[in-house]
């Protein structure tokens, strides 16, 4: 059993993990933003100890409002828990897709890397994410992407259906493809 104890932290002692997550919706962290401005944060970031201070496993979106509207000097709630970056890293990912708000690449990419963490067991790491073999399968084909493709899927200007089309052709094809859709009015 790894320790843990729940304290507070100044915001600035604090830094980024290894977030899955690459895309913050801009809307939804000015909504989250407000609501810190006003009540503080209320529900604790998850956090490891790390050579010279402490890195951010969970909740780096409630950290980063945090440090825009209330500065370095806030004091978060924090959990901390020591473990090692490879847990922090799977600990992240289950939080993320747990909330249903990572992109399909984001999630692609964690998952493969899950996938190497389960000496290749595509049945194993899918267990450990809580998916079915399906759902897993079909986000590690996303890795085939191109990264307009990827980044169109991040930013919701393409559909999950319409990527798991273009993984399956080359990436020249759906960088031109990618293009006309995204020019399209």
């Amino acid at each position: 059993m790894h320790s843990q104890t729940i304290s507070t932290l100044r915001v600035g002692s604090l830094m980024p993990g290894n977030n899955p997550r690459k895309y913050f919706d801009p809307a939804e962290m000015v909504e989250l933003e407000g609501s810190i401005s006003e009540k503080g944060v209320i529900q604790p970031i998850l956090v490891r100890p790390v050579d010279g201070g402490f890195a951010v496993v969970a909740g780096e979106r409630r950290w980063r409002a945090a440090a825009k509207v209330l500065g370095d000097d806030y004091e978060i709630p924090v959990l901390v828990k020591d473990i090692t970056a490879e847990e922090a890293d799977e600990l992240a990912l289950i939080e993320n897709i747990a909330r249903s708000n990572m992109s399909p690449t984001e999630e692609a990419e964690a998952a493969a890397k899950i996938l190497g963490r389960s000496d290749g067991n595509r049945d194993e790491a899918a267990k450990r994410l809580g998916w079915n073999r399906s759902t897993f399968d079909k986000r590690l084909a996303l890795m085939n992407c191109s990264e307009g493709v990827k980044n169109a899927l991040n930013e919701r200007k393409l559909t999950l259906g319409h990527a798991e089309l273009l993984a399956a052709v080359t990436k020249e094809k759906q960088e031109a493809v990618i293009s006309k859709l995204l020019a399209a009015p």
